[in-house]
């Protein structure tokens, strides 16, 4: 039994210190939830870990710069929805404008608002940001060019002509004789200016950054329309014959009508003289029948002989009496005679009123006033002569004052008539009964035109001719655009990046609405203006909603990586808890064993001092 070299006990304490770290260890994974609490623990498990763990962290933090990102292409897509808005706006007011019925003040109305929102519009591009990143000031860097070619071709469209030809009667007097005439006047030429732009976009590459470069084609048109007018009027004057349409007079039959009486036409039916009987009374027996015969209810019948030149008509009376009225036309001259037929048993004293209707117009008239004399009555166009046969009484004056009276006291003798002139004539006859008498009658002509008829052919020959000047400047380039960078991965050079672009009035070569651009004509050329913004916007936004739909694809790519890494960086790492606690258990019964082992030793230590007593 060796006391100095307990080698019994040196062993057994060497087992209870290696159980007890076994133990602390245990106690220590349990206790953190890690079978990795240090490197002594696993190196190798330690470093993989931690590397994982970096790239976790990493990872979350640039699902969270993609998120910022979609903040960012939201806030610009916004802003773009309300200049979307904007231009709707605008081109509704400028198809509003191309109207050419609108008045000066409601155009007015329309420019005031389209520059309001060319403001917002300047607005927008001036204000959008996103933490104070300025979204449509985009910077594009020139890397080629730029090259400017400029081409100017003129065009001369085909002449118009039209031609206009207008005939026309007129009267010149017999001592004139017109001559034709050519007149040539050319309009101070008129010119106006319309404008284009179109600008493409096309890959040229991407750079060593990841950045890709475009080439720009820029195309600005200008139009200069040049439109020169000239006018020839010639005026040809022929004259008509004698014997024509325009000097032979219709014949009575033919201007009969209704009321029995004539209106002294040309045959042309250009020249109305107006010569009429306008009224017919009839006086029977001290009695007026009528006053107006001809719009009486009286029956009446109407013949006509001579290949039209005679014309008959009878009125039939109540008390037995008929009035013959006959018109004969002989050559330039009329005919009237009236003849009373007395049907009845008994003798009546007739007396028949005409109120003669003479040029229906103020005229002069010549010769003293009687029963029969002739008046002669002239126009400005023509001159015609009347007298009676037979007559009692006879009165020129005005005609409304004729239809009205039985006497001459409108007579005037020899005076100029200044108002409508009429000739009235009296007739009074007795008729026996059973027989018929010629009372008279008046001779209407000649009518003596006082001047010639002319046929006026009027041609007017407007001619037409434009000239357009295009010029086409065109501008190339190579750009590379300024790009705001997404750090979507947790890598260097894992990244998304997202164009800005530049959204100024000048850049998108647009000034609708400005400077009378909303007449008409401008609004109408503006409207293409608008149809090309709207289109870049919309492919910008096409663009961004695009670049939107990459980086949510992106962030969930990113969280699922950062999970998965998760997940394997816990396999390494985590305690497997029931595994370590059998582990603990088993550990804490060894250093419990230990502990009693080492007691049993420390009694055998005691059965030594035993024997040195």
């Amino acid at each position: 039994m060796s006391v100095v070299n307990n080698i019994v006990e040196l062993n057994a304490s060497h087992i209870f210190k290696s159980t007890n770290r076994k133990l602390n260890k245990s106690t220590e994974k349990l206790s953190s939830g890690y079978q990795v609490n240090r490197a002594a623990d696993d190196a190798a498990s330690l470093s993989i870990s931690e590397k994982m763990r970096s790239q976790i962290r990493r990872l979350n933090q640039a699902a969270n710069n993609i998120e910022d990102g979609i903040s960012l292409i939201k806030t610009a897509d916004g802003a773009m929805a309300e200049m979307h808005a904007i231009l709707g706006r605008e081109r509704e007011l400028l198809v509003k404008a191309a109207n050419d019925v609108n008045s000066y003040d409601e155009r007015v109305a329309i420019e005031s608002e389209i520059e309001e929102l060319h403001g917002e519009l300047d607005k927008i591009f001036d204000e959008t940001q996103f933490n104070s990143i300025y979204l449509f000031k985009g910077k594009d860097t020139i890397t080629d060019g730029p090259d400017v070619n400029t081409v100017v071709n003129t065009y001369n469209d085909p002449t118009i002509t039209n031609v206009t030809t207008k005939r026309e009667i007129q009267w010149f007097d017999k001592n004139v004789t017109p001559t034709d005439t050519r007149d040539e006047i050319e309009f101070a030429e008129k010119v106006t200016f319309d404008d284009d732009y179109n600008e493409v976009e096309t890959v040229n590459s991407v750079n060593d950054q990841g950045y890709t470069l475009y080439d720009v084609e820029q195309t600005y048109t200008s139009y200069k329309y040049t439109v020169s007018e000239k006018e020839v009027t010639e005026v040809k004057y022929t004259k008509q014959p004698d014997d024509s349409a325009y000097t032979r007079f219709v014949k009575p039959g033919k201007m009969v009508g209704n009321n029995g009486y004539i209106n002294a036409k040309n045959e042309a039916g250009n020249l109305d003289l107006s010569c009429a009987m306008s009224q017919l009374g009839v006086m029977v027996d001290g009695v007026v029948v009528s006053l107006d015969l001809y719009k009486s209810g009286f029956p009446k019948t109407t013949t006509t002989e001579n290949d039209d030149k005679v014309a008959t008509t009878t009125f039939e009376l109540n008390n037995g009496i008929s009035i013959k009225q006959r018109i004969e036309l002989d050559g330039d001259s009329y005919g009237i005679s009236y003849e009373v037929v007395n049907n009845d048993t008994v003798d009546h004293d007739v007396k028949l009123r005409l109120a003669f209707d003479t040029l229906n117009t103020p005229t002069t008239a010549s010769n003293p006033v009687n029963s029969n004399s002739t008046f002669t009555l002239a126009t400005d166009l023509v001159s015609v002569d009347i007298s009676a046969t037979n007559a009692v009484d006879s009165a020129l004056g005005d005609i409304s004052d004729l239809y009205n009276t039985w006497d001459d006291s409108k007579v005037m003798d020899g005076e100029p008539i200044d108002k409508h002139t009429g000739v009235g004539y009296w007739w009074d006859t007795a008729v026996t009964a059973g027989t018929s008498l010629d009372v008279g009658g008046v001779d209407y002509g000649p009518i003596t035109l006082l001047k010639d008829a002319y046929e006026v052919e009027t041609t007017v020959t407007n001619t037409i001719d434009r000239e357009t000047e295009q010029t086409d400047e065109v501008t190339t380039k190579t750009i590379l655009p300024e790009y705001l960078n997404i750090q979507s991965g947790a890598n260097s050079g894992e990244r998304i990046p997202v164009r800005l672009y530049n959204l100024s009035l000048d850049e998108l070569k647009f000034n609708v609405g400005t400077g009378n651009q909303v007449s008409a004509h401008h609004a109408s050329n503006s409207l293409k203006h608008i149809d090309r913004v709207t289109k870049k916007i919309s492919a910008i936004r096409s663009y961004y909603g695009a670049m939107q739909n990459r980086m949510e694809v992106s962030y969930n790519n990113d969280v699922n990586y950062s999970e998965n890494l998760q997940s394997a960086e816990s396999q390494i790492r985590d305690t497997d808890m029931a595994q370590e606690m059998l582990e603990h258990t088993k550990n804490s019964i060894l250093s419990q064993a230990t502990q009693s082992m080492m007691a049993q030793i420390n009694s055998n230590s005691e059965s030594v001092l035993s024997l040195l007593q």
